[in-house]
């Protein structure tokens, strides 16, 4: 005979599943996030402007992936990244 975990442990359980499910149609493609590297470059000669939609496309692409919204997360982590390679003056405060 089965344990009973109760109606909260079987309803966490059944959120944690629904987490893990692929999604039907992702948010997120590859094609979001190389238009997310051409705004970058659109702003290339503006550092303030290029450097916010760079941290938009991070969060952007770790938000899909995160909510398994991303169509190809290995892929899409990867090209977002290139936008270190680009040339323009970043800082923190």
């Amino acid at each position: 005979m089965g344990v009973d975990l109760g109606l909260k442990h079987k309803e966490a359980i059944r959120k944690q599943r629904e987490r893990c499910k692929p999604p039907t149609k992702p948010t997120l493609t590859m094609s979001d996030v190389f238009e997310g590297l051409r705004k970058i470059r659109d702003f290339i000669n503006d550092d303030e402007a290029a450097h916010i939609c760079e941290d938009d496309l991070y969060l952007e692409v770790l938000t899909a992936i995160a909510n398994n919204n991303c169509h190809c997360p290995s892929a899409c982590a990867r090209a977002a990244i290139q936008s270190q390679k680009l040339k323009f003056a970043r800082w923190h405060s």
